[in-house]
């Protein structure tokens, strides 16, 4: 409560002073002296072109913006079908400055003493974010969306274990234009790859998300805006892809947007169709009551992975100030594996038994998810909107298995056959109600609430067949029922202290009632907490050269339901990957940093969380079984330092980033606390060149020192990439890429080494690399259509935690 208090003392002591009016007014007429309705008027920041303030011109042609401060600005007329009117103005403090009409011409510049407004920065700090001006960007030019977030500061696109990482740390919520992408993580990550840059306007990279935003997740949000024009008509981009490296790969996709006067239609439709080979192998030490047992095992797994995703939606607008919504959205993501896998077991009292299993496993995950979405603008600037979402998973995946077991000598000592059987159905219920208000120039409020009702089943049944008759195994048999409510509301303000001075002030409050039972409908856990999070961001322009950013923010991160109940899977007799009902919510605090001049970024931040999440092995030591299953770490103190900046030299063209951490953490491990120091870093770097007739060439590298990964490691990886590209009438784009040219970068490994835990396990991922790809991509229709509607939906969170 007294930080409440504090929080809500201070919001209201900074914005008790924000009413002083100043303003410009006038009117707009054309070359035959009539009036201009409805030509969009701006006042914009003459160092970086920002908006200060914006309006319409009425019926008659008029405008009249008032209550921002004094200073220089540059007022902007633009309407369709005429040149556009740039006019420097200085505005005295408590002036309202008249301009008795100004002139909208077809064929000519309407004003000789028009001044070139500065362009845009490629990076741009606010107060709680980094913008990213791809337009102004001299290697996005015919690259793909992914291409640009990959040279961004501080964002990491493991392509591998396609994870998209901001500041070190992974779960980033991706939003385009505002909404959720509403993608299984992989899907995202092709459908990003497929998009081309020329249709972005910028990237926001959110470190510190408002709170506006749900307080899920500590790993920021990335959102993708599109350009932004109103011209009717019909745009679309189609791409296609094969790719080879082991096996072969299949990718189209295509998107759609129709704009007919008050209508606007849109639609995307994408498939991924993957087959890969993902070989595993895994060391285990186990030191029972009475021997020391050695376990290994080498798993061969081909697998096909088929992504499938359809959204189709309608935005209808009944007047000019007010919009209605309706999406529909789909996805099936197909997981097949036949896998083979030779183990053996060895203790040091001479004991030996060697097995061969055959697994085959399916995966399937199918969505369905539907909005609905109201906004109106009122005459006096505030603006409301209301979402209701609706989302159902239904996930199934049936495993089959057959072991046959041997003697050191090869003699078959005995054949077993066993199965599982998982479903997960889960359904979402989201409603969110959001109000918002420009008072004046210089101040802006937001207010909110939100509700969400939601249910997650897990029924897992293994099972043994003896004797023709399929008998439960249970110690790996459950069916578990997690029911949560999720209550929240939230207040923000922003303040403008002048054109280079910005601040943002925020404070959400959540309330989480999560009750989980398990097969006699007892509670085995009961969660009843309420929390505020507090938001504060700062920025600060000293020159069109030099600014700087300061930002804080608590957050929450929920289990994914991955962690509570993956797919369940048997890696060899001895290992399986299971789940963990009792992993609790991660929170935490975070202070960032941010220092920019020209070209260079230097970011330092600071974080601490409670409760954080990781994968780490519990070994049932009788049975000479380990599970992989999400845990719960102490504490996790974060340090990270990041340098990023870039080169030009005629046609060539280089970006680097650099980013050393330090972390403090704390993994348990049977009630044992352990602290455990780190230091690593990381370098990302791209090399592009442009050549003649429409050609670049691009080279890039990723690589990750030694860290530390609770109680084990994760050893150092590198990766080098190679692609050339060609562009033809702005429509067509062909590209040849090489991904891990050395078969370098593409595994996951894990090492422990915790004999007085009992903890002496490895676990080596080597996922296939060396791939290379051929891609095209037609954009076509008019440019001017805006790509997809810019609402925002309900239930961000809640898509992230079930991806």
């Amino acid at each position: 409560m007294t930080r409440f208090i504090f929080f809500t003392i201070l919001f209201f002591s900074i914005f008790s002073n924000l009413f002083a009016q100043n303003g410009i007014r006038g009117k707009i007429l054309d070359t035959k002296n009539e009036a201009v309705a409805f030509a969009n008027v701006l006042i914009l920041n003459p160092l970086d072109s920002s908006l200060v303030k914006g309006q319409v011109s009425d019926a008659e042609g008029k405008f009249n913006l008032s209550g921002f401060s004094a200073g220089k600005y540059v007022l902007l007329i633009k309407m369709v079908g005429y040149k556009n009117a740039v006019l420097p103005f200085v505005l005295e403090q408590n002036q309202v400055l008249e301009i008795p009409h100004v002139v909208l011409k077809e064929n000519e510049t309407f004003l000789k003493e028009v001044q070139v407004v500065a362009e845009k920065p490629l990076f741009e700090l606010k107060a709680d974010r980094t913008v990213v001006n791809v337009q102004n960007s001299p290697t996005a030019a015919g690259a793909t969306v992914l291409d640009v977030l990959e040279r961004s500061p501080n964002i990491e696109v493991d392509r591998v274990n396609n994870q998209i990482s901001m500041n070190g740390k992974q779960g980033v919520v991706v939003m385009l234009n505002g909404k959720p992408t509403r993608m299984d993580v992989t899907a995202l990550i092709q459908y990003l790859n497929g998009m081309s840059s020329s249709n972005i306007k910028k990237i926001e990279l959110i470190h510190t998300p408002p709170a506006s935003f749900d307080a899920q997740g500590n790993a920021g949000v990335i959102n993708i805006e599109t350009i932004n024009q109103e011209e009717e008509g019909t745009n679309g981009t189609f791409t296609a892809e094969i790719g080879y490296g082991i096996r072969p790969k299949y990718v189209s996709s295509l998107n759609l947007t129709v704009r007919k006067r008050k209508m606007s239609f849109y639609t995307d439709l994408s498939m991924n169709n993957r087959f890969t080979q993902e070989n595993t192998k895994g060391l285990t030490v186990n030191r029972t009551s009475d021997a020391i047992l050695r376990t290994e095992y080498n798993s061969f797994r081909p697998s096909f992975l088929g992504l499938y995703n359809g959204k189709i939606g309608l935005d209808y607008r009944i007047s000019p100030r007010t919009t209605l919504g309706f999406m529909v959205s789909g996805s099936a993501s197909i997981w097949e594996l036949d896998a083979q896998t030779a183990s053996t077991v060895e203790s040091n009292q001479g004991d030996f038994v060697g097995s061969n299993l055959s697994s085959f496993e399916k995966n399937h995950w199918y969505n369905l998810t539907t909005n609905f979405n109201f906004q109106h603008t009122f005459r006096n600037r505030s603006k409301i909107s209301f979402d209701f979402d609706y989302l159902f998973y239904d996930v199934s995946n049936p495993t089959d298995y057959q072991e046959n077991a041997s003697d050191r000598q090869g003699n078959k000592i005995s054949e077993n056959s066993f199965r599982s059987r998982k479903t997960s159905p889960i359904h979402f219920q989201v409603g969110k109600l959001d109000y918002s208000r420009q008072w004046n120039e210089k101040f802006k409020l937001e207010t909110g609430l939100k509700a969400t009702i939601s249910s997650f089943g897990n029924d897992v049944r293994v099972s043994n067949l003896r004797s023709g008759n399929w008998e439960a195994d249970q110690r790996f048999t459950d069916n578990l029922l997690m029911q949560e409510r999720i209550y929240a509301g939230y207040v923000s303000g922003e303040y403008q202290f002048s054109t280079k001075t910005n601040l943002n002030v925020g404070l959400r409050f959540e309330q989480t009632h999560t009750l989980l039972t398990g097969k006699a409908e007892k509670p085995l856990l009961e969660l009843n907490y309420g929390r505020f999070f507090p938001t504060i961001s700062f920025s600060h322009r000293f020159n069109e050269h030099q600014q700087i950013q300061f930002s804080y923010n608590e957050r929450i991160s929920r289990p994914p339901f991955f962690y509570i109940a993956p797919a369940f899977f048997f890696f060899s007799p001895n290992t399986i990957l299971g789940g963990n009902p009792a992993v609790r919510p991660t929170i935490s605090r975070q202070l960032t940093l941010t220092y920019q001049y020209r070209s260079w970024q230097l970011t330092g931040q600071i974080s601490e969380e409670e409760n954080a999440f990781l994968f780490q092995p519990l070994v049932l030591e009788d049975e000479n079984i380990t599970i992989l299953r999400g845990e719960n770490m102490k504490t996790n103190h974060f340090a990270m330092l990041s340098l990023s900046y870039s080169v030009e030299v005629g046609k060539w063209s280089s970006r680097y980033n650099i980013s050393s951490f330090a972390r403090r953490l704390q993994p348990i491990y049977h009630g044992k606390v352990q602290n455990r120091t780190d230091m690593y870093f990381t370098f990302n770097m791209t090399q592009s060149l442009k050549l003649p007739k429409n050609f670049n060439v691009e080279l890039t590298n990723q690589t990750r020192s030694k860290r530390v990964y609770g109680f084990g490691e994760n050893p150092f990886m590198t990766l080098f990439s190679v692609g050339v590209q060609r562009n033809f009438a702005e429509k067509h784009r062909f590209s040849l890429n090489w991904y891990d040219i050395f078969d370098s970068g593409s595994f996951w490994k894990l090492m422990y080494d915790q004999p007085d835990l009992n903890m002496v396990y490895v676990f080596d991922y080597d996922n296939e690399g060396s791939i290379v790809r051929l891609s095209y991509s037609y954009n076509f229709g008019n440019k001017g259509v805006k790509k997809s509607n810019s609402r925002k939906t309900a239930s961000e969170e809640e898509r992230q935690r079930v991806n």
